[in-house]
């Protein structure tokens, strides 16, 4: 890929902004990069590789998919270029990814070995900045939440059952749930789109049924600006 390809598709991502021309014309052509196109339908990372590079998408789009512990509950989110697979996952105690990728449509990849990452971050601030802001976000985040007021009824609670599970907040989701109903009964349950208010009606009518899967997908937020993001 020529240089100047590599430049244009370096600016599309977070962690290259802000650099000056000349920094990134001497990443493009002294970064070893590699690069992968993968059929729609291949899977691209299963949860649990170890994570020994960054996948950039620069072109397509994945299909990300997260499990619980207990294989009850899992989200898969459809993510566009220009995306970045899990990059947290580089680094820290768990070095592996925890969730499976795959290709919706034919996706171009580009991608940075580990050791390459650490010559972006030892040669170069902006981009040793921006690894930082990204994983700083990711921890003021996750200790606002603590401070939340807690929801008080079924449509608060489902609703933030669903967001804190989404990685991003934009694009199409799909939870796939299976769970018990105790005793004979119906349970409602509420999810808001963009403009409506869904609401499932679970009815379980023979005590013989254990449990039962549902699946709640929810549409494009259209509201949300389409900028690069990571997973």
């Amino acid at each position: 890929m020529p240089t100047l390809k590599i430049y244009d598709q370096l600016l599309q991502f977070p962690l290259f902004q802000g650099m000056s021309h000349d920094d990134l014309e001497i990443v493009a052509g002294h970064i070893r990069f590699g690069f992968m196109k993968v059929s729609a339908g291949k899977r691209i990372i299963t949860a649990g590789d170890p994570c020994t590079q960054l996948y950039f998408v620069i072109g397509g789009s994945v299909k990300v998919e997260h499990f619980s512990d207990d294989g009850h509950f899992s989200v898969l989110e459809h993510m566009s270029a220009p995306y970045v697979i899990q990059q947290e996952a580089i680094f820290g105690y768990y070095q592996r990814y925890t969730r499976s990728v795959s290709a919706q449509s034919d996706v171009s990849l580009l991608t940075i070995d580990k050791e390459e990452v650490l010559r972006l971050l030892e040669d170069f601030l902006v981009f040793r900045l921006n690894l930082v802001n990204h994983f700083a976000t990711q921890t003021q985040k996750l200790s606002q939440q603590l401070w939340r007021t807690p929801p008080q009824t079924l449509r608060e609670k489902v609703i933030r059952f669903l967001v804190a599970h989404c990685s991003y907040p934009a694009g199409s989701k799909t939870f796939f749930i299976s769970f018990t109903l105790p005793v004979i009964g119906t349970v409602a349950i509420f999810v808001r789109t963009d403009s409506v208010m869904i609401c499932f009606i679970v009815e379980k009518k023979y005590s013989l049924i254990p449990s039962i899967s549902l699946r709640v997908t929810l549409p494009v937020n259209p509201s949300v600006s389409r900028t690069s993001h990571g997973a």
